[in-house]
């Protein structure tokens, strides 16, 4: 089955800020479609070619251009293309312009033409591209009249036509005259670049790339690394110079390729290209060594490079189909993000920096992270790079010193993690910079090193701005107290302990001061009493709190102040004689734990006697509690048998 370019393409809605030279232009696009494939003429003219980004075969004949730089796309259908879908665009200037198209279903193809400004389009039915194996991939013209068109092998090799009259006729170029194909290969939609006044390139999913200097008589090829994979696009400088990418995502061979005599030859390039698979690619016409990539995955976004793709500077993280620019500070992306805009860039392509102005500091609120993340703050001066690119290394040891872990990341806020930025009063560009790093290591640590730098993104060279620091285990999770009788104890036997770390306790009782030890005895209290445990380390006070019950504790068996429990034990009813009567009585009986059995407000006979029936408890030692009107209380204990 033939890859279509740029199938993966999925919808995403914009999930971070772009700087300020792409600027978002909306499409004019009928719902659920998107630019795939643009040419752009010059800085107010530029061609797009609609598809469908969930599915490139499905049958979409609509194309969307501006005459006047972006400000304002149209779109319209493309007409006598019933049951066609998008291949590639060319555009010659504001009215004239070509599109190949293919039926995914029967296959086949054809080539259609407009001249004013796409009111109108014509096939050209000399350009046949007959099924079912036909299926055209690219057109180009040299000038107005010159042009070619690439399409997949059909009758046993590529089906390429050239013409001399601006596609009134088209003539298949001899088998003779192309180099002879794999089984099984075929080009790419789209993907080929052109030279001067008679070469092109295109490439192919067997990573081979095909190349003529006689505006498509004749054709040689040549193998690259990629072979077994995609070429994603090609980008030529000059006559020899030029690069290419690969169009097969999860392959090792993942970056560029290049080459210094014209395609006969390529090689690696050793440098990362941002991460970024399935990689478009142009050149910037007038500049040395400038080209700039773009991503239809989510998440892959532009990045450029300035010295000829030793190094690339990731520009974003958007979703970008086709990109093009017609000079050195002019360019347009397609793009399937939130109501599928075109992305245009207009200025200087250049590294800006985020300068560090300030020492890095840890700002979490208590140097301790439960295992979890960490917050550090910077201060930055983001005048060059408002979007505040700045990445981070950092290494975890544990208690001993020993590397237990380690993480690494280009663009912290492209990356999406947590950020802020507090700007200075009247500096709006200067202030502090705080950011969140998440990591997981093992709990059975009590201590964790973090060794961290921060550097501007694009300037890596800046590496000097780090910090030691360390965080400890968050007790809270593990430490809890143990309630025995009227005691409670604080226990961190379930926390990792190194003896590295020594604990101070102490503890509150019902909101009062604090009292150190790490054990609260119910001597000299009463009733129920809210316990707080605190645990410092040195570095940071955690709390654990517990709840114990004193209720009965010294209180006579049988009299308390001013009433009498009788028959105690009791099987069946517990008889309460109270010396003075209150209009109103609460009643409330509590087991060892405290847990309530029974609470009722009870009427008082006139002997100020009360009867509480008590024959469903269990059997053991229980705590009875009068509450009087007037908020005071009486308790005393008696046994169930």
């Amino acid at each position: 089955m033939k890859k279509l370019q740029l199938a993966l393409i999925l919808i995403c809605a914009l999930i971070t800020s772009v700087k300020a030279q792409w600027t978002a232009q909306p499409s004019g696009l009928s719902p659920n479609l998107y630019v795939q494939f643009l040419d752009a003429v010059d800085t107010n003219v530029v061609w797009g070619l609609a598809a469908d980004p969930a599915n490139q075969s499905t049958p979409v004949q609509e194309f969307t251009r501006t005459v006047d730089g972006g400000n304002l796309w149209v779109a319209n259908p493309i007409n006598n293309a019933a049951g066609l879908s998008p291949s590639g665009i060319f555009g010659l200037n504001a009215d004239t312009a070509w599109v190949v198209m293919f039926n995914g279903v029967s296959g086949g193809g054809g080539i259609l033409k407009t001249i004013d400004g796409g009111t109108n389009w014509t096939l050209q039915p000399t350009a046949a591209f007959t099924p079912p194996a036909g299926f055209p991939n690219i057109v180009y013209f040299f000038d107005a009249n010159n042009g070619v068109s690439m399409g997949d092998p059909n009758g046993g090799y590529f089906e390429i036509y050239t013409t001399i009259d601006g596609g009134d006729n088209w003539i298949r170029t001899p088998q003779a005259n192309i180099a002879v194909h794999q089984t099984g290969e075929f080009g790419v939609t789209s993907v080929f670049t052109a030279q001067g006044d008679s070469t092109l390139w295109f490439g192919t999913n067997f990573g081979r790339i095909y190349k003529t200097t006689d505006q498509g008589l004749n054709w040689t090829v040549a193998t690259t690394p990629y072979a077994g994979s995609y070429i994603s696009d090609i980008a030529f400088k000059d006559a020899n110079n030029g690069i290419a990418t690969n169009g097969s995502p999860g392959i090792a061979v993942a970056d560029a390729i290049r080459t210094t005599d014209g395609g006969a030859t390529w090689t690696i390039i050793p440098a990362n290209t941002a991460n970024i698979l399935t990689k478009q690619i142009t050149h910037l016409p007038g500049t040395d060594s400038t080209y700039f990539l773009s991503s239809p995955q989510v998440g892959g976004g532009t990045a450029f490079t300035i010295d000829d793709a030793n190094t690339w500077i990731l520009e974003d993280n958007l979703i970008h189909s086709d990109i093009e620019f017609v000079n050195a500070t002019t360019g347009w992306t397609g793009s399937n993000e939130l109501n599928a805009p075109m992305f245009k860039w207009d200025g200087p392509v250049q590294i800006s920096c985020v300068s560090l102005i300030g020492p890095l500091e840890f700002a979490s609120a208590d140097s301790i992270c439960g295992f979890d993340s960490v917050v550090y703050s910077v201060r930055i001066d983001r005048t060059l790079d408002p979007d505040m690119r700045i990445g981070f290394n950092a290494v975890f040891y544990d208690e001993n010193f020993i590397q237990i872990g380690a993480q690494s990341v280009q663009n912290l806020v492209g990356a999406m993690f947590p950020n802020q930025f507090i700007p200075d009063p009247g500096t709006p560009d200067i202030g502090e910079f705080q950011f969140t790093i998440f990591f997981t290591l093992a709990a059975a640590n009590e201590i964790v090193h973090f060794d961290i730098q921060v550097f501007p993104t694009q300037c890596s060279d800046d590496t000097s701005n780090f910090i030691l620091n360390s965080v400890f285990q968050d007790v809270t999770t593990c430490a809890v107290a143990v309630n025995v009788g009227y005691t409670s104890t604080i226990d961190l036997s379930a926390c990792p302990q190194t003896g590295l770390v020594t604990y101070n306790y102490s503890y509150s009782v019902n909101g009062g001061p604090q009292i150190p030890g790490d054990t609260f005895s119910c001597t000299s209290n009463n009733g129920i009493n809210n316990i707080i445990f605190y645990i410092d380390n040195g570095v940071f006070i955690k709390e654990v709190s517990t709840q114990v019950n004193c209720l009965g504790l010294g209180v006579d068996e049988f009299t308390v102040n001013s009433f009498i429990l009788y028959p105690n034990p009791v099987e069946d009813v517990l008889h309460l004689k109270l010396k003075t009567i209150n209009i109103k009585q609460i009643i409330s009986i509590s087991d060892l734990s405290g847990r309530i059995v029974y609470n009722q407000e009870v009427p008082l006979q006139s002997s100020g006697l009360i009867e509480i029936p008590v024959s469903k408890l269990s059997s053991g030692t229980y705590f009875i509690q009068l509450q009087n009107e007037d908020g005071s209380s009486l308790v005393n204990k008696f046994v169930k048998l």
